[in-house]
């Protein structure tokens, strides 16, 4: 409120200016209505200016199979979009990480009360693997306290288990990432007094193109302000991304994805 009182003030406004105009209605400012509830923002990180047309046919037919999805070019690589169905819009906003010809696409809610410029396109959602944990800490308490730590816990998958409790190589939990932060390689657990820490590595499924050098997703080490030398060691490394075998006979198009529906702790259906 005080920056617009400043911005009124340094403009000198005629009383005609100065004069307010009531537009719209609650709803419509909080991307209420029918229309809104199935609209969301997305933007491709990607230097090149992309067609909405590629959107459409990379991503449409994975979120709204029957419908498809709408793609309005806002410029610069933003995007409107428009969903055929609620559900397709609850598996963008929810589901992978997606990508289009291989870089990050980062979908956002709509929200009708900001401008484009104000619409916060940090996070993503991701499905993660921490390895080495004791089996008496595999459950949802764990995963809740890792995953508010590598972000925002979303979910766990506890393997159909009624008590949260998961016997596996792994633990696998999503997380809504912030992509403005190095990602975490691990996790350092305190167990119990007089038991040394334990380091856990962390992997993430499906992950999109980052840097070596400084570990933020959405550039490569070979564009980093941070560039290291030619010998130096980089910081981070391919052992952070894992990518699922594919679903026998599926085909992930433009999906990062949770891969729930055919991975379950780490053990294709098919037994392999």
């Amino acid at each position: 409120m005080e920056k617009v009182e400043r911005l009124l003030k340094d403009l000198q406004l005629s009383e005609a200016e100065k004069k307010s105009v009531r537009i719209g209605s609650g709803s419509e400012l909080k991307g209420k209505t029918d229309v809104a509830l199935l609209k969301a923002f997305g933007k491709l990180l990607l230097e090149r200016n992309i067609r909405p047309e590629v959107i459409e046919q990379a991503l449409g037919w994975i979120w709204c199979p029957v419908r498809g999805i709408e793609c309005k070019d806002l410029g610069d690589n933003f995007f409107l979009l428009t969903f055929g169905q609620a559900a397709g819009k609850r598996k963008a906003m929810e589901e992978g990480p997606w990508t289009v010809s291989k870089e990050l696409m980062v979908v956002a809610d709509f929200d009708g009360s900001k401008t484009l410029d104000e619409i916060d396109f940090s996070f993503i959602p991701i499905w993660v693997r921490v390895v080495n944990l004791p089996m008496g800490l595999m459950n949802k308490s764990t995963a809740r306290v890792i995953g508010d730590e590598v972000g925002e816990y979303m979910e766990m998958e506890a393997d159909g288990e009624a008590d949260g409790i998961v016997a596996a190589r792994f633990l696998r939990l999503k997380v809504r990432l912030d992509i403005r932060k190095p990602l975490m390689r691990g996790v350092t657990i305190s167990l119990e007094e007089g038991v040394e820490d334990r380091w856990c590595p962390l992997s993430y499924e499906f992950l999109p193109e980052f840097c070596y050098c400084c570990g933020i997703i959405g550039h490569t080490d070979k564009v980093c302000k941070k560039k290291k030398g030619k010998d130096d060691v980089m910081p981070f490394n391919r052992e952070l991304r894992f990518i699922p075998p594919k679903k026998r006979g599926g085909n992930d198009g433009g999906r990062g994805g949770d891969g729930r529906n055919f991975f379950l702790s780490g053990t294709r259906r098919d037994g392999r």
